[in-house]
């Protein structure tokens, strides 16, 4: 009789555990294809939970080389979406679609600027290398999605990135387009400056080895790099960053003051900063090639080339550039001048004539211009052309010194020249304008 209990509660047991096992585990006993079709639509379902849109915090390249940047997606159907970032303020359409892989796929498979900036080969992007550029993402494995957050993993980079509704992101009753507006503002703000410097938890300051949203202590190559988003509150680092004993995670943006001309973003509670320093204008301007036109002339300017345009015309010149600055890679290393682009008897023809351009001692905006009495050209050029014609256009320039003015806090790209001796003499500049036909612009 007592064999026969334990039998039956044995059997019970075993009732008892295969009965739990299947209240915990029931989606094992799923079809694996109908789990995919209940993945997906739970992804897509918790997507439409917010017409607002959601900001995708987005890190490029697996070793996070390039920092993370802002990507607003407002999803307008089940097929398509409106992107904008904050460092492309275009709003572009496109098409994307979640597909099923290994798991559910997040894929952005419409060309979309916005995006595809980021996976495009560095010779079209402009950043990164030639052949693989930054090498961001446009596919993502979603590993988890509610209506809350979504997980994203990039197929190639392997980055953990997160998706949030747009609206959760601030605290306060914002409009959404207000909000984005808010993100590209603080971005355009950081990337006016090229140079930033630390403020370590000791006081000792430090220049900052910086890629895009990347920086680097310029004293120990071997230090983690601090990686982060730049946002309006100010930078959100990817990791918990460790420096000297105190750990960094939000980097808040504080307001400018006397001792902080730009501002700072505090870390630790003001024990390590990070702020920006302006590039002297003087240096900015000589390590750059600056794009000339008639109508950025000032009085005298005019004057001498309403001169050259009559000699132009009567020798059969045509004028379709000038340049000036920097022309390294032309000429030889560390030439500046004065650079005419002209066609003559339907050929093409280019003369550099070099300028000293030397920043004036103890200033970081004045600039001396002397010329030097030698010129580069290609081989079509013939020195007449210089003495018919080109030397005309810069009279306004020899021996004189220039002070440089911008609206912009760093590394303009329009500047001013204004000759200390005579503020007739005015000329603006556009970096890398190549501005045709100048004459006539």
């Amino acid at each position: 009789m007592m064999k026969n209990i334990n039998i039956i509660i044995g059997l019970l047991v075993l009732v008892v555990i295969s009965s739990c096992k299947r209240m915990e585990d029931p989606v094992f006993d799923k079809n694996p294809s109908i789990r995919m079709t209940e993945a997906i639509e739970n992804a897509r379902n918790a997507i439409k939970a917010h017409p607002g849109g959601w900001l995708i915090q987005y890190y490029p390249h697996s070793g996070k080389n390039y920092g993370g940047f802002n990507i607003f997606a407002v999803f307008n159907s089940d097929s398509e979406v409106t992107l904008t970032s904050d460092v492309n303020t275009d709003e572009i359409r496109s098409t994307f679609d979640i597909v099923p892989e290994g798991g559910p796929i997040l894929t952005f498979n419409g060309y979309n600027k916005v995006i595809h900036m980021f996976s495009e080969p560095g010779a079209d992007s402009g950043i990164g290398p030639a052949d693989s550029g930054m090498q961001g993402d446009f596919e993502f494995i979603i590993i988890e999605a509610t209506e809350e957050q979504i997980t994203l993993k990039g197929k190639k980079s392997g980055n953990m990135m997160y998706m949030v509704p747009i609206e959760s992101v601030s605290d306060e009753n914002v409009d959404v387009d207000d909000i984005i507006d808010g993100y590209q503002e603080a971005t355009t703000f950081f990337g006016e400056f090229g140079v930033f410097k630390m403020q370590r938890p000791n006081g000792a300051e430090e220049t900052l080895i910086q890629n895009i949203h990347n920086f680097r202590l310029s004293s120990d190559a071997n230090a983690a790099a601090l990686t982060f988003r730049v946002t309006p509150e100010g930078l959100v680092l990817h990791d918990t960053y460790e420096i000297d004993g105190v750990s960094l995670d939000i980097m808040p943006y504080v307001e400018p003051s006397d001792e902080y001309e730009f501002g700072y973003y505090s870390g630790a509670d003001g024990q390590v900063k990070i702020f920006p320093v302006t590039t002297p204008m003087n240096v900015w301007f000589r390590t750059n090639t600056w794009a000339m036109r008639y109508s950025g002339l000032g009085a005298e300017g005019q004057y001498w080339w309403d001169q050259g345009r009559t000699r132009f015309s009567n020798f059969g010149y045509t004028l379709n550039y000038v340049d000036i600055g920097d022309f390294s890679a032309q000429t030889a290393p560390g030439v500046t001048g004065f650079g005419a682009f002209l066609t003559v008897n339907g050929q093409a023809s280019t003369g550099y004539f070099v300028y000293n351009m030397v920043p004036v001692d103890g200033t970081v905006d004045e600039i001396r211009v002397t010329f030097a009495g030698s010129y580069y050209s290609t081989s079509a050029f013939d020195l007449a052309y210089w003495n018919n014609a080109i030397r005309y256009l810069v009279q306004m320039l020899n021996d004189r010194t220039f002070k440089i003015t911008s609206d912009a806090l760093d590394r303009p790209d329009v500047i001013l020249l204004t000759d200390k001796s005579d503020p007739t003499n005015t000329i603006e500049l556009i970096r890398n304008g190549d501005i045709y036909d100048p004459f006539n612009n």
